[in-house]
C-alpha cells in the first residue's frame, strides 16, 4: 500500500513524501522513525501523520494494455474515459472518474484508450 506521511514543526514540512509498506502499522513505525530523527538533531516536531493513498486509476492514467481480449503483448496506453458497466460485460456505461484498482479485475469497466482502442479492465494493469 501507499502511504502519505507528513511531518510537520509548527506551519513548515520537515518531510511531506509517499512511501510505499505493506500495512499501515510499518507505515506508522517509519513516521515514528522519522520523528525521532528530526527530534535527535534539534528540529523537535510539532506533529506527524501518515494517510493511505487510494490506488485509483484516473483519466489521464498510462496503463499496460493487451488487445485482441488480452493474449497480445502489453503495449503502453494513455487512458481517455473510464465507464461502469451496468451489467457485467456491457460495450457502454456510465461515465466515471476514476475507479479503484482493488475493483478493476474483470468486463465491469469499459476503458478507452488514446490509441484508438477500447477494453475491458481485465485487459489493462498497472505501470
Amino acid at each position: 500500500m501507499k502511504f502519505r506521511v507528513i511531518i510537520w514543526h509548527w506551519d513548515n514540512k520537515l518531510f511531506d513524501r509517499e512511501v510505499e509498506y505493506e500495512t499501515q502499522a510499518l507505515a506508522d513505525a517509519f513516521t515514528m522513525g522519522l520523528y525521532h530523527a528530526f527530534d535527535s538533531i534539534g528540529k523537535k516536531p510539532t506533529g506527524m501523520q501518515t494517510l493511505p493513498i487510494k490506488d485509483v486509476l484516473s483519466v489521464g492514467d498510462v496503463v499496460n494494455w493487451c488487445g485482441s481480449w488480452g493474449s497480445d503483448e502489453p503495449k503502453q496506453a494513455k487512458v481517455e474515459q473510464i465507464s461502469k458497466a451496468q451489467y457485467l460485460g456491457d460495450k457502454q456505461g456510465k461515465p466515471v472518474k476514476q475507479a479503484n484498482w482493488s475493483d478493476i479485475k474483470d468486463r465491469d469497466y469499459i476503458i478507452d484508450l488514446d490509441n484508438g482502442h477500447w477494453c475491458y479492465a481485465n485487459q489493462i494493469s498497472k505501470i
